[in-house]
């Protein structure tokens, strides 16, 4: 994580970052922080089931307060699109930030996770690979990428960073509660884990994973390089659930 912490800077320099201005940081930030209570909650709200075995429900309930939520309050508080990572601004030098960081962490997330292992083992053909990818790209910046991007990165991190006066600070706290905020979900995604497992994954991997994703926002501005990132990564290591649920 250092070395792609330090590659992002270094192919960032030359990218000018446009600067945001808000008047009410501390205001604002509490109302994400906010979002991500009631997120927390999500659970316990009425169930979106569209009877699929894709999850849309879940997607849709999760754009729903992560995105749609935050980006109404947004415009009422009269924030421009190009304030929320949405311009056309270095676009390209953008897609190509966050393509290179991808490829610089996909062999070693691949062996994080068990998708190596499946392509190594040959339960992984290139054609499922080559048609399973895309799709399993497009399910988690649906499913994450985007609207986490959104949350953590444009709206709690640029708060904080605004109202502590430091870009370090506000990635760190964002990171950090990006990165805890992961600990229920790994201890329903790997039945059996410890409490202390679980918070050091969520701590070691998810925070250090944040802080990755908030330097891309901060060195850009643009939502591009993280949800690119973010959506890749995920997608990567789910490979071998994506194409299962194929059936091919």
């Amino acid at each position: 994580m250092l070395f792609l912490s330090w590659l992002a800077i270094e192919i960032t320099k030359k990218i000018q970052p446009p600067d945001i201005k808000i008047e009410s940081p501390g205001w604002e930030l509490l109302f994400g922080l906010l979002i991500v209570v009631l997120w927390e909650f999500a659970p316990f709200l009425p169930r979106i089931n569209f009877g699929d075995k894709w999850d849309l429900g879940f997607i849709l309930k999760k754009s729903l307060i992560l995105v749609l939520l935050p980006l109404i309050f947004l415009k009422l508080r009269k924030h421009p699109f190009s304030s929320m990572g949405f311009t056309k601004t270095n676009w390209k030098k953008n897609l190509k930030v966050g393509f290179m960081i991808f490829l610089a962490m996909a062999i070693p997330s691949a062996f994080y996770s068990n998708t190596a292992r499946l392509i190594l083992s040959g339960k992984l053909s290139l054609s499922q690979i080559g048609i399973g990818f895309p799709v399993s790209f497009t399910y988690f910046l649906l499913m994450s990428g985007f609207s986490e991007e959104f949350l953590f990165r444009v709206f709690i991190q640029t708060r904080c960073s605004l109202l502590l006066k430091s870009k370090i600070g506000g990635v760190l706290i964002s990171s950090l509660l990006f990165g805890l905020l992961h600990f229920s979900g790994i201890m329903w995604w790997y039945p059996g884990t410890k409490l202390v497992q679980a918070f050091c994954r969520a701590f070691f991997v998810q925070t250090f994973m944040g802080i990755l994703l908030g330097i891309l926002w901060e060195r850009t501005r643009s939502l591009i390089p993280g949800v690119i990132l973010h959506s890749g990564i995920n997608g990567l290591n789910n490979l071998g659930w994506i194409v299962s649920r194929f059936g091919f």
